[in-house]
């Protein structure tokens, strides 16, 4: 099942050693039609800052217990770059961003997937065409929308 990326709205965030915010809001590229950052909002934690984290960087989400799991300390998290909404994102905070985290772009053409993330599957195999078990041509579960990135597969509701 799939689920709306609205329904991760307000998930608190847990990081390998407690909590460090609430997914607030989501920066969307809309040149490649991906979800680019999760805006995580750390006020309750301390000050008010906001932070973006990537979604391949979420290890599990708990839906029952309306949880994200990252595998980053608090300190790493505290210490990110801030995210001031009214700016647009450019390539040169992306890559602060990346280097903060110790995180391989996702840019670049030798970029590689950064540990505990999913890898890129490579090309698709050859759609089979219409037919009894494909009755629809194109994009499909094997067959990702050119240009989308890679991310975990997030486990659906019940």
């Amino acid at each position: 099942m799939l689920r709306s990326v609205k329904d991760l709205k307000g998930h608190a965030i847990k990081a390998t050693d407690g909590d460090i915010g609430r997914v607030q809001d989501f920066y969307f590229d809309d040149e490649a039609w991906a979800i680019r950052y999760n805006v995580v909002d750390t006020s309750n934690w301390w000050g008010g800052n906001t932070v973006l984290l990537a979604p391949p960087w979420i290890q599990r989400v708990s839906w029952s217990d309306s949880k994200a799991f990252v595998d980053l300390t608090r300190e790493s998290v505290k210490s990110a770059p801030r995210y001031e909404s009214a700016a647009h994102v450019d390539r040169q905070q992306e890559a602060a961003l990346y280097e903060h985290y110790g995180r391989r772009d996702y840019w670049t053409a030798d970029a590689v997937p950064a540990p505990g993330t999913h890898p890129d599957p490579g090309p698709a195999p050859p759609s089979p065409g219409p037919g009894p078990t494909n009755p629809m041509p194109g994009p499909g579960p094997t067959n990702p929308m050119p240009g989308s990135v890679p991310g975990p597969m997030i486990p659906p509701r019940r």
